[in-house]
């Protein structure tokens, strides 16, 4: 925490420092000052993949599924071929009970895989 903290005293605008805050944060089960910090990150660096992605986790953590969805949503606005966060969004969605939009992440997911030649 403290490496974290000086490198935002140092550069208040390094989105990264304070998502390695969140992540400190996450891991002591402070998920309160975790998001704070994430939202933070991204809202500095909006596309912050990284911080979406945390931010996301952080939101499951607290039971906050909406939020947790939006974030992984952002995330795949800045690139729709994460395969992890496509399959996260859609595991989600499908403990969510919403099967339809997990089903649609899942063949989204299957057809990058194809695309990228896997199944050749």
């Amino acid at each position: 925490m403290v490496y974290s903290t000086k490198a935002i005293q140092a550069n208040p605008k390094c989105a990264e420092a304070y998502s390695n805050l969140a992540n400190v944060y996450k891991e002591r089960q402070q998920y309160h000052e975790a998001l704070e910090h994430y939202k933070h990150a991204v809202n500095l660096k909006p596309d912050f993949i990284d911080g979406y992605v945390n931010l996301a986790t952080a939101y499951v953590s607290v039971g906050q599924l909406e939020q947790a969805a939006h974030a992984y949503i952002m995330a795949l606005q800045y690139n729709p071929d994460l395969y992890c966060v496509r399959s996260d969004l859609g595991n989600l969605f499908k403990v969510m009970g919403r099967l339809e939009e997990a089903k649609s992440k899942v063949l989204t997911t299957d057809n990058i895989v194809i695309k990228c030649g896997f199944f050749d």
